[in-house]
């Protein structure tokens, strides 16, 4: 099955222009990216959340392979028909990155114009946006913090609901932020 997917694969890279033996780049990237995120689960002691099968030993050393980028490079020549316009179109409007809509990370920030908030993470915390929650983690897994957003009744000042909510020491609060509504920059000190 997974011989027949790396077939495929190879045939459809072809067909749209593309070298097969490029897969071989493509499925390096996958393979470091594999290796990346098992440090990082390391780290946090955690399991790693890639699929441990994929890569028996590392791509530009697989002969199953190479055997297939060379059936498809001998594709009928004819048998290609790249169309880049067709590409574009089906692409057109994907989300890359981070963006305006969802927040935006920089450094240690996360930065989000909608929802009026501009969060700062201790150095070296990894910052992960997903469309239900923001996660902070510190690099050895020790600590994290989950933001959510969920939809509020009350009628409250931001301030009014960071002290209903976090528990700690507020010790500095500043209300405004130039260029953003009505808002409040505050750190808490919590002791552990």
């Amino acid at each position: 099955m997974e011989l027949q997917a790396d077939s495929l694969g190879a045939e459809y890279m072809v067909k749209q222009g593309y070298s097969a033996s490029g897969m071989i780049n493509t499925i390096s990237v996958l393979k470091e990216h594999e290796i990346y995120s098992n440090e990082v689960s390391k780290r946090r002691g955690t399991m790693p959340q890639t699929y441990h099968g994929i890569f028996a030993s590392h791509p530009s050393n697989d002969n199953r392979l190479k055997e297939i980028i060379k059936d498809a490079d001998n594709l009928n020549q004819n048998a290609r028909n790249f169309n880049s316009q067709d590409y574009l179109e089906v692409i057109e409007g994907m989300t890359y990155g981070d963006s305006e809509t969802a927040g935006v990370r920089r450094k240690d920030g996360f930065y989000h114009k909608d929802l009026n908030i501009r969060l700062i993470s201790p150095k070296n915390w990894e910052i992960i946006n997903t469309p239900n929650s923001l996660f902070f983690i510190a690099m050895d897994g020790e600590a994290s913090l989950q933001v959510s957003v969920s939809d509020q009744v009350r009628r409250e000042t931001p301030k009014e609901y960071l002290e209903r909510l976090v528990s700690g020491e507020l010790y500095q609060s500043k209300k405004s932020i130039i260029g953003w509504p009505s808002g409040l920059f505050s750190t808490f000190r919590r002791e552990l």
